[in-house]
């Protein structure tokens, strides 16, 4: 039971008017919400977002910003006259603090690692959590 606890996860939604598209602004927008929740929420362990099945650049956008496609929840939105299929998209904290090292070259490096893991186990652990080894 998580009560009297902050949830350790988050929904991300996004919305750019169509005058603005293919600007790069979204991504570069939702990966500084995405920095400022795991730096303000320490128990924090997932992101996730919805969008619609026939929207590809969201689709795009989360991919390329690391989530992974979780699930397809089938005619569960209604819009613009008919029931539309969401998409369910998650990022754990771990692997966002994995792309940032690959993308800055390891800046930080093993022991900035260590600390990382160590810190996710702890708070995983307050939230009842234990971890499972892959």
């Amino acid at each position: 039971c998580l009560t009297g606890l902050p949830p350790p996860a988050a929904e991300l939604g996004f919305w750019l008017a169509r005058r603005h598209w293919r600007r790069g602004i979204t991504c570069e927008a939702v990966a500084a919400v995405i920095d400022a929740a795991w730096a303000r929420l320490p128990s924090l362990h997932r992101i996730y977002a919805h969008c619609y099945a026939h929207n590809a650049a969201s689709q795009g956008l989360l991919c390329k910003l690391g989530f992974q496609l979780e699930g397809r929840l089938r005619e569960a939105v209604f819009k613009d006259g008919r029931l539309q299929d969401e998409l369910v998209f998650g990022l754990l904290r771990l692997e966002w603090q994995q792309r940032r090292r690959e993308r800055h070259g390891g800046a930080g490096g093993k022991e900035q690692q260590q600390g990382e893991n160590t810190q996710a186990a702890g708070a995983e652990q307050q939230q009842g959590h234990v971890p499972v080894p892959s």
